[in-house]
C-alpha cells in the first residue's frame, strides 16, 4: 500500500500535467475558458493580498468572461457602499469623474487592495465597455449588455459580497438617490437584515 508520500507525488504530478505556462500571449487562458464551457459561475481567488500579478491577471480572466461567455456579474471582496458607489460609476450614473474618484470610499479595507493601478485600469475599462454598448443597443445580446456593479439583472455587475448585511444603514438610508431597480433590491435587503 503506497503512503502519504505516495499520494502527494501523484497530486503534484496531475497538478503539473494540467499546469499551463502563463507567458503574457494573448491565448493564454484559452484552456481556462474551454473548462468554464457554460458555467454561470467563476471564482477567481489569488494566492497574495495586493499583488500586481495577480491583480492584472485576474482583470485579464474577468474581461474574457465577459466578452467571450458573456458574463454579467463581477462579485467582490468589499462593503456595500464603497462598491455601490463603483457600481454607479461603471454605469455612467455618478458624478464621479473617474475610476479613481469613484474608488475613493475603500478606506475600511486597505486603500491598496482597491485603489491601485490594475484595479483602475479595470474599473475604467468597464465604464468604457458599458458606454460603448449603452448608446448603440436596440437588443440585449450575449456579451454585449452593459457591465455593472449593484443593481439590474440585464447589466453586468459589481456585487460586494463581504459586510453586506452589517453596512446595510450606511447604503440603504437614502431611498432618493436609488434608482428604481436598486430602491427594490434595498427593500428585500433590508428584509433579510
Amino acid at each position: 500500500m503506497a503512503g502519504p508520500a505516495a499520494a502527494t507525488r501523484r497530486e503534484l504530478d496531475d497538478l503539473t500535467r494540467q499546469s499551463v505556462e502563463l507567458t503574457g500571449a494573448s491565448d493564454d487562458y484559452d484552456q481556462l475558458l474551454e473548462r468554464v464551457g457554460s458555467k454561470r459561475f467563476v471564482l477567481l481567488g489569488e494566492a497574495s493580498h495586493g499583488t500586481h500579478e495577480f491583480y492584472r491577471e485576474r482583470a485579464r480572466i474577468t474581461k474574457r468572461l465577459i466578452e467571450e461567455k458573456g458574463f454579467t456579474a463581477v462579485a467582490v471582496e468589499a462593503d456595500w457602499p464603497d462598491a455601490y458607489r463603483v457600481n454607479r460609476y461603471v454605469l455612467g450614473e455618478s458624478t464621479d469623474v473617474d475610476a479613481q474618484t469613484a474608488l475613493a470610499d475603500f478606506r475600511r479595507f486597505p486603500a491598496w487592495m482597491w485603489r491601485n493601478t490594475d484595479v483602475v485600469s479595470f474599473v475604467e475599462w468597464l465604464r468604457a465597455r458599458n458606454d460603448a454598448h449603452s448608446h448603440s443597443e436596440t437588443k440585449v445580446r450575449r456579451g454585449q449588455r452593459r457591465h455593472r456593479a449593484v443593481g439590474r439583472l440585464a447589466s453586468h455587475e459589481v456585487v460586494p459580497f463581504v459586510g453586506l448585511l452589517n453596512n446595510l444603514d450606511d447604503f440603504l438610508p437614502r431611498p432618493a438617490a436609488l434608482t428604481p431597480n436598486s430602491a427594490q433590491l434595498s427593500g428585500e435587503l433590508r428584509s433579510l437584515h
